[in-house]
């Protein structure tokens, strides 16, 4: 059961507005978070998953989601239209989709205000193409909570990424080595790496929206890694769900930009 909240429920609120002037506020800040907003039970932190278009990959990860009992999930809907997939949300999902019926991007959570339904909470915010590396990891969450909880300067935590099984037959491999290889290189303990975090998956403190986005974030490696599930799909054998959501790309993301150069060369 979640502790009790002081009456003042603004406080989180104000005490986010001045971390960003002094590390005391922070450590402040984050004390309290931890003391009053942290949910008994952190496998019931509200997750959001951010999807257009995507079917397989989001299936995969509700999956895993479902398994490792993580069931507190719902999916941002940036106006999808791959018949499948919108089977899928009738049937298996009716009341856990965010309908956008517009594509607000990969910043939805905060560009459409759906942070609101959150405030003050801890929760996690994902891309629907990341898929855990381990199949059984029902911790997975508490590692993240305690790595957030142990470093006073981080406001973001999420999985690192795994690059070191690329297929050959994925046409990008190099350059997403290339590029990625730079969130392994500033190591500050075992398993953990000091790396900007885009909106792959991370924890995120509560009213991150107000925080200052340029403070420490921190990926997590050992049994927290996570696959970027398009980099292993095979370049010059498009299934046609992936052909479909290459042509229904309006918002283009880094790899589908060199996806479509690599394609038009």
């Amino acid at each position: 059961m979640r502790k009790k909240i002081p009456p003042y429920s603004s406080l989180a609120y104000r005490l986010s507005r001045n971390i960003e002037s002094s590390a005391v506020w922070l450590k402040l800040y984050k004390w309290f978070c931890f003391a009053f907003l942290k949910p008994g039970n952190v496998n019931q932190t509200p997750i959001f998953i951010n999807n257009r278009n995507h079917y397989t990959y989001l299936k995969d990860l509700i999956d895993w989601l479902d398994k490792n009992g993580f069931t507190n999930y719902y999916v941002i809907d940036n106006d999808s239209t791959y018949p499948p997939l919108l089977e899928f949300y009738q049937a298996k999902l009716p009341e856990r989709v965010i309908y956008l019926n517009k594509n607000a991007g990969h910043l939805s959570f905060w560009k459409e205000n759906i942070i609101a339904r959150v405030k003050n909470s801890f929760y996690i915010y994902t891309d629907s193409d990341v898929l855990p590396v381990l199949e059984s990891n029902p911790s997975f969450l508490s590692s993240l909570y305690k790595t957030l909880k142990s470093h006073p300067q981080t406001l973001k935590v999420g999985p690192a990424i795994k690059i070191d099984d690329l297929p050959d037959y994925y046409a990008l491999k190099k350059d997403v080595i290339n590029h990625e290889e730079q969130f392994w290189n500033d190591p500050i303990a075992e398993n953990l790496y000091k790396a900007p975090i885009d909106t792959t998956m991370a924890l995120y403190l509560p009213n991150y929206y107000w925080i200052h986005p340029l403070w420490d974030n921190i990926r997590v490696s050992g049994d927290c890694l996570v696959r970027h599930q398009p980099w292993y799909q095979h370049s010059e054998q498009l299934t046609d769900e992936q052909k479909y959501y290459q042509s229904m790309a309006v918002t283009q993301t880094h790899w589908t930009v060199l996806h479509n150069e690599q394609e038009s060369a």
